[in-house]
C-alpha cells in the first residue's frame, strides 16, 4: 500500500509542476512572461534573477542591480533595504510613469520625481505620438542610442541629479491629457532619464514603466541603454505588481531553480542523490516484502 501512495504522490507532484511550468504568465512585467507585456527577453539577456517575495530581498548583494517597476506601494522595510543596498554600492533602476515610483524616490531622498502626466511627440515618435523617441547622452560601440517610450511621462529634476536621456524639441507634456499642446504646458526637450548618486551606488530613473517589456526591445535601444548602468548580479522585482498571481510567482521560483540546477556540478549532485534514493527505495521495498 505504501508503494501505491508513494507513486500517487510522485505523479501528482510532477503533474502540478508541469501545469505550473506550462501555464502562460500573463501578468505585466513578469520575468516569466513571453507575451508583449513580459520581461522575459530582458531578464534572459541580463541574466537576471527574480525577487518573488519580500523575504527574498535579503538576497540583495552589493555591488549588483535591482530593476524595479512599482505598481503597488512598497513596505517601509523593503524601501529601507533598497536604500542600504544602493548606499553600499548597488544600482537601483527605477522604471515608472504613473505608479508608485515617487514614493520610492521620496523615501530614498532623491532629487527626482515623475511628473505623472503623458509625454507626447507628434513628430519624433514610433507608430504614434504616445510612443515618443528620446536621445541618450551616451555613445555605444554602434553609435548614438535612442529610447522609445510607450505611454511614458517626463521627470522633474532638481539639483544633484544628472540627465542621461531627453525627449525631442517637438515633444510636450500633455498635463490636461487633451491630446494637444496648450499654453503653459511644458515643451521639449524634456528629461526622461536621470541618475543620482547615493553613497557608493546610484539610482537610475527612466520615465516609462514599459521600457524593457518584450514588445519594446526590438524597436529601440532601450535594453542597451539600461545595460550601460547595470552591475552584476541583476535582480528584477516581482513582488510589487498589482496583477501578479501566486501561479506567476511559482513559475518564477521554478525558473530560478531551473537556472541553478543547470550547472554541471549541481546536475551531478542531483543525479547521485536520485540514484541513491532509488537504490534505497528498492532495498526498502524488498525488505518490507
Amino acid at each position: 500500500m505504501s508503494r501505491v501512495w508513494f507513486n500517487a504522490v510522485l505523479v501528482a507532484g510532477v503533474g502540478v509542476a508541469m501545469l505550473t511550468w506550462l501555464h502562460p504568465a500573463d501578468a505585466d512585467f513578469s520575468v516569466a512572461g513571453r507575451g508583449w507585456n513580459g520581461l522575459r527577453d530582458a531578464a534572459d539577456q541580463l541574466a537576471a534573477m527574480p525577487l518573488a517575495a519580500d523575504d527574498e530581498y535579503d538576497s540583495l548583494a552589493s555591488p549588483g542591480t535591482l530593476i524595479l517597476v512599482p505598481a503597488v506601494p512598497l513596505e517601509a522595510n523593503v524601501t529601507e533595504r533598497i536604500g542600504s543596498f544602493v548606499r553600499d554600492g548597488g544600482v537601483l533602476v527605477l522604471l515608472d510613469d504613473y505608479g508608485s515610483g515617487n514614493d520610492v524616490l521620496e523615501a530614498l531622498g532623491a532629487p527626482l520625481r515623475f511628473s505623472g502626466a503623458p509625454l507626447v511627440d507628434p513628430l519624433h515618435c514610433d507608430t504614434n505620438e504616445t510612443m515618443p523617441k528620446a536621445s541618450v547622452a551616451t555613445v555605444s560601440a554602434t553609435g548614438a542610442l535612442s529610447l522609445v517610450l510607450n505611454h511614458g511621462t517626463w521627470l522633474e529634476v532638481r539639483e544633484g541629479a544628472d540627465l542621461w536621456a531627453r525627449s525631442s524639441y517637438f515633444s510636450y507634456g500633455d498635463t490636461d491629457n487633451d491630446g494637444q499642446w496648450d499654453e503653459g504646458e511644458p515643451q521639449g526637450p524634456l528629461p526622461v532619464g536621470a541618475r543620482w548618486r547615493s553613497g557608493d551606488g546610484e539610482v537610475v530613473v527612466a520615465a516609462d514603466a514599459s521600457l524593457l517589456i518584450n514588445a519594446m526591445l526590438d524597436r529601440s535601444d532601450n535594453l542597451e541603454a539600461i545595460s550601460s548602468f547595470v552591475r552584476a548580479p541583476v535582480y528584477i522585482d516581482q513582488v510589487h505588481h498589482a496583477t501578479d498571481t501566486s501561479l506567476d510567482r511559482n513559475k518564477q521560483r521554478m525558473e530560478r531553480l531551473r537556472s541553478v540546477v543547470s550547472y554541471p556540478a549541481v546536475v551531478a549532485i542531483v543525479v547521485v542523490v536520485v540514484i541513491a534514493a532509488a537504490l534505497w527505495y528498492g532495498w526498502y521495498v524488498r525488505r518490507t516484502d
